[in-house]
């Protein structure tokens, strides 16, 4: 069988760890996507297509929110006249004070802030606070407690206390990122009828670009649907503002 988003043969989609000479970047959506074949798994010469192919059948994003995601994102990083190609993963790790405009920023739930003095190096893939805490034994991968846009609300005020202000557009890309996976992952509790993602998911996705064992999307993940998590979370985080 021939995979439709990166033409390989035989391609199952199973995880596979990143070799020695494989290129990963500071996203774990698309280091995810590359890990599990859904774009080429070396992280190399990659258009705006082919990661709009790849969203879509490895998330189940609308046609409309992978493209915008996928162009979208590699216009800011490259610009106007390179939006189709982005090339390398790691090209997104340029930080935006020497991009377009750029979509790495920091207060990151993944990565350390990037020095000012190395814009252009790939940022620290040490765990940040947060990340150290999910990667934490008590979290394991079948862990079914639910994380929901309050938790992350908090996670947000947490990790831009630690770091440099964000501007408008960044602070709504951090916001929207979550916003995606919280749709993409949604899950109800069959007992309390809560909504949110298995922390279990979550931390295997962060630490190790992994779906769940035998995941696969059971819906459309709509551009919509995005903005309103995005808006649940900054309501949330002025909530917890307000209050301090």
């Amino acid at each position: 069988k021939r995979c439709p988003v990166t033409g390989q043969e035989g391609e199952t989609h199973e995880w596979r760890a990143a070799s020695p000479t494989d290129i990963r970047s500071v996203c774990p959506a698309l280091n995810t996507l590359a890990a599990h074949g859904y774009i080429s798994r070396d992280g190399k010469n990659l258009s705006s297509l082919q990661i709009a192919y790849g969203l879509k059948a490895c998330y189940g994003l609308s046609t409309g929110l992978a493209l915008f995601l996928s162009f979208g994102g590699v216009f800011l990083i490259r610009g106007p006249f390179k939006f189709v190609f982005l090339g390398a993963l790691h090209t997104i790790n340029r930080h935006f004070d020497v991009t377009f405009f750029g979509v790495e920023h920091d207060a990151s739930l993944v990565h350390r802030d990037t020095p000012r003095q190395r814009p252009v190096h790939p940022p620290n893939l040490s765990p940040s606070k947060f990340l150290s805490s999910v990667k934490g034994n008590s979290i394991t991968p079948e862990d079914p407690r639910l994380v929901d846009h309050a938790t992350v609300a908090k996670w947000r005020i947490r990790r831009e206390k630690e770091s440099p202000p964000l501007d408008a557009m960044h602070a709504e890309i951090a916001r929207g990122e979550m916003g995606i996976i919280l749709g993409v992952w949604d899950h109800q509790d069959p007992q309390t009828g809560a909504h949110g993602i298995p922390a279990g998911w979550l931390k295997n996705w962060f630490k190790d670009n992994r779906l769940p064992d035998g995941w696969s999307p059971d819906h459309i993940q709509e551009l919509l649907d995005v903005v309103k998590r995005s808006k649940a979370i900054k309501a949330e985080m002025e909530k917890i503002r307000a209050s301090q």
